[in-house]
């Protein structure tokens, strides 16, 4: 990589890190916002629940486990 890119990825990452919950549950909220705003372009949308397209089966088993705890070390 070019110096230019690695300070840019650095400078993005500092950014946005501190912003990202750990452990990256979703926000169903905001899932189903968008969920809503589909509904007014595709009818198929209309109804659906947010839950309906999240499956945090595998983050609940990383957290369980630690990972995230070990992960949040390294920060």
């Amino acid at each position: 990589m070019r110096t230019q890119d690695t300070v840019l990825l650095d400078s993005a990452y500092k950014s946005y890190a501190p912003k990202i919950s750990l452990p990256p549950y979703s926000q169903v909220a905001g899932i189903q916002l968008v969920v809503d705003d589909l509904a007014n372009t595709r009818p198929d949308a209309k109804g659906k629940k947010a839950q309906e397209f999240v499956d945090e089966e595998i983050l609940r088993e990383l957290d369980k486990e630690g990972f995230f705890q070990r992960l949040q070390k390294t920060r």
